[in-house]
């Protein structure tokens, strides 16, 4: 299997991913502090591997190239967003507006963006460094991990979305990762560098609902898939919860 489309453009290591529902817009960041935001569907600023010198800039001429397996290697963005003063980490589309997504970044701060003005919506100010963001697509409501072990909610589109709404004390370590279960709007999980995961409902902030153990290290990232929860780790194992 070889790529389909390679995109170039961030100084140093993409972080996060985020593809719209339309499949036609995909957003990229980095620890570069930019947000990217690309084409999906076309390709008129697209150049070919044989194209493309040892310093990767176009050459002038394409018009005679043919291969058997073109690979489309550069594509340059049709919006890039630099107002984060720091890497990027968690990068969601917006459920309630197709045309914003929502950063997070260790300066910090989450912004919504709206990517039609290619500009700042508003801005939430933490006291620590974000690692991840999930948006509820039910909802609309905003949920993020930090390295105050902290997980936190908010609502992007109210009048005072910078005000914290519930904050879901518990853990011991840094929280890497969150989750919105896809089958419940109200229940999220958590995933910390204490080795444990903790399943929340937002209506009950004082205790979890469970905490998931087995690793013998931190754990990095965390998935959910119907009834099953599914967690990546520094011990070199990724280990799989039954919900049911």
């Amino acid at each position: 299997m070889i790529p389909k489309t390679v995109f170039r453009g961030h100084e140093r290591s993409v972080e996060c991913v985020d593809v719209n529902k339309e499949c036609s817009r995909l957003v990229s960041g980095a620890f570069d502090s930019m947000i990217k935001v690309w084409n999906l569907e076309c390709d008129q600023a697209t150049v070919y591997e044989k194209d493309i010198d040892s310093d990767h800039n176009p050459k002038k001429r394409k018009e005679n190239f043919v291969t058997k397996n073109p690979i489309l290697l550069f594509h340059v963005p049709m919006v890039t967003l630099a107002d984060h003063k720091d890497a990027v980490v968690g990068l969601r589309w917006c459920s309630w507006n197709s045309s914003q997504v929502i950063s997070a970044s260790w300066d910090h701060c989450i912004v919504l963006w709206d990517l039609q003005l290619a500009g700042e919506v508003s801005r939430i100010r933490g006291s620590k460094a974000f690692t991840s963001i999930d948006v509820n697509k039910k909802s609309g409501l905003v949920i993020s991990s930090n390295t105050d072990a902290v997980p936190r909610l908010y609502d992007c589109r109210s009048h005072d979305g910078s005000l914290v709404k519930q904050s879901f004390i518990g853990h011991n370590g840094w929280v890497s990762c969150v989750k919105w279960n896809p089958r419940d709007e109200v229940c999220f999980v958590s995933a910390s560098f204490d080795k444990s995961m903790k399943m929340w409902d937002i209506r009950s902030s004082k205790t979890s609902l469970f905490d998931l153990h087995g690793h013998e290290d931190r754990i990095l990232c965390c998935a959910w898939g119907d009834d099953l929860v599914a967690s990546g780790s520094a011990d070199s194992t990724i280990k799989v919860f039954s919900t049911s």
